[in-house]
């Protein structure tokens, strides 16, 4: 539930909220039951004669909702420039970090504003990762938003992480943007970032150490402009460079190296390649099952795309050319069985894990608990479809 004060700072009310405050005594830090503040609530919308008022009247501006997220971090995402610019004024933390490792500079960026962006720079916000260990500078690229990178590479103090946030940018170009001409210029641009001889030798041991998934079929990641000359002509090897270098740098429990991955195999699928689209999204699907709770969303989804690719396959009625034209085959037994033995295991993770309460993420960086009952009978029926089909 929440409070008559927490309503009526979230809805703009600026006299409700000073009778409640000063004539019927409310609690200026009451929060609701997933503890959010009135200030919070009036961040959120930036009523700024709500926060300031209740600033005034004692309200504290660093306690956080039950994620760890503060009021600052909220005006942040929203892009309420006049708040945040309150907020700091009254001594708000602007390093602080949320359960997941967010801070204020995450929320910023994804709310691309640059404006919001400079003002907490201004006040000494650093770029420290998060919990997946993608900092704001990461975080800037992998959305695409080009507009506030030059001030976020001025404040990154590593040449090496530049040089991996414009690898990345130009991943983001190939599969957000469809702009290969960016990814190369990108790709080219990071190449080009000085590194001492110590970076260069570290960046050779963290190349030299990266296990290349077998789904990339020996592919090496570009580390000079002649390895980036020799694709820039290549569409296919543009595209499998960019999830290469995605998964290097984030690694293989974010959700964008799978979704990404799970995108280009239904590219291929849609071209008529099924095999590689299947190789895609198995690696993907190996992944999510390592690093995510059992019955995630992605990982049903994974589940889910399988299944129906494997219908409309089988499907009499429909004729399956490749893009060279050329019929295509049904799936193969190895790959339904492959998926088959995914769907057992995802149970088995299941039972293994107890207690423990199952979550996904929502696009704030904040966890939805949920009960497994609903997708535990989806996957379980998923099996039983896979079981039945006619090969």
């Amino acid at each position: 539930g929440a409070p008559a004060l927490w309503a009526a700072s979230a809805a703009g009310k600026f006299e409700v909220v000073r009778l409640l405050v000063e004539e019927a005594g409310a609690n200026i830090n009451q929060t609701t039951n997933t503890s959010s503040t009135p200030l919070r609530g009036a961040c959120y919308d930036g009523h700024l004669d709500i926060v300031k008022y209740l600033v005034e009247h004692g309200a504290d501006i660093e306690v956080a909702n039950q994620h760890g997220h503060t009021s600052l971090m909220i005006a942040a995402y929203r892009q309420k420039v006049e708040v945040v610019r309150y907020l700091i004024s009254c001594g708000a933390d602007v390093n602080r970090s949320s359960k997941k490792g967010n801070t204020a500079m995450h929320d910023a960026v994804e709310g691309e504003n640059a404006d919001v962006c400079a003002l907490l720079l201004e006040a000494g916000a650093r770029l420290v990762p998060d919990e997946f260990g993608v900092c704001p500078l990461m975080c800037a690229v992998m959305i695409g938003a080009d507009w506030i990178l030059p001030m976020l590479l001025e404040h990154c103090e590593s040449s090496e992480k530049r040089r991996d946030a414009l690898k990345l940018l130009g991943c983001t170009r190939v599969d957000k943007k469809m702009d290969m001409v960016g990814a190369i210029e990108a790709w080219n641009d990071a190449l080009k970032v000085p590194l001492t001889d110590e970076e260069r030798q570290h960046v050779q041991e963290v190349a030299d150490s990266f296990v290349v998934p077998d789904v990339y079929e020996g592919l090496k990641e570009i580390q000079t402009p002649e390895d980036v000359q020799a694709i820039e002509d290549n569409p296919d090897a543009i595209r499998m460079q960019a999830l290469l270098i995605r998964e290097r740098i984030l690694g293989g429990a974010h959700a964008d190296v799978h979704y990404y991955l799970r995108f280009r195999g239904a590219v291929f699928s849609d071209l008529g390649y099924f095999d590689k689209c299947y190789e895609l999204w198995s690696h993907a699907l190996v992944l999510q099952q390592t690093h995510l709770t059992p019955l995630h969303l992605s990982t049903q989804t994974m589940f889910q795309a399988f299944l129906e690719t494997f219908l409309h396959t089988l499907n009499d009625r429909v004729v399956h050319m490749d893009n060279a034209g050329r019929r295509n085959a049904p799936p193969k037994q190895e790959i339904i069985a492959f998926v088959f033995d995914r769907v057992c295991y995802e149970l088995e993770r299941l039972a293994d894990w107890g207690e423990r309460p199952l979550s996904d993420l929502c696009n704030c960086g904040e966890d939805h608990i949920h009960s497994c009952d609903d997708e535990k009978k989806r996957v379980v029926l998923l099996g039983l479809q896979l079981l039945s089909l006619d090969i």
